[in-house]
């Protein structure tokens, strides 16, 4: 075979190929975007709510959110809500408990992020591990 077939049978340089793999059916512990992209959504929508009421709200309805994100990776629930403050949670449910490195997700109002499992919070949140 050529030089060039024999570099691209090498394990170096095809983690492209890998990560198509997955395409498909995202491994659990890529679907941590899911989780916070919609407590980022959730927060904003807190934020909303209190510009109108002087208040944060617990109340998923008032905030016109659903209670799930999208792909119904991850339950969605304000944990706290009070006049001055908030903390809004993805819990992992069904196939996503798998993975043990990130189980739930939670943020604050002053932007503070925070995960429960194995892996530490910068590397839930997508700061690497």
């Amino acid at each position: 075979g050529s030089p060039l077939a024999g570099e691209r049978g090498g394990g170096e340089g095809s983690g492209q190929d890998v990560a198509a793999g997955f395409a498909p059916h995202p491994h659990p512990a890529l679907r941590s975007t899911d989780a916070t992209s919609a407590l980022q959504d959730l927060s904003s929508r807190e934020e909303n709510y209190y510009f109108s009421n002087n208040a944060y709200t617990n109340n998923l309805t008032l905030l016109n959110a659903s209670a799930n994100t999208q792909s119904n990776y991850y339950a969605l629930s304000v944990a706290s809500a009070s006049s001055t403050d908030y903390t809004v949670e993805a819990q992992a449910e069904g196939t996503q408990t798998e993975d043990t490195e990130c189980t739930q997700f939670e943020l604050n109002r002053a932007g503070q992020q925070t995960s429960t499992g194995t892996a530490t919070a910068t590397a839930c949140w997508g700061g690497g591990k």
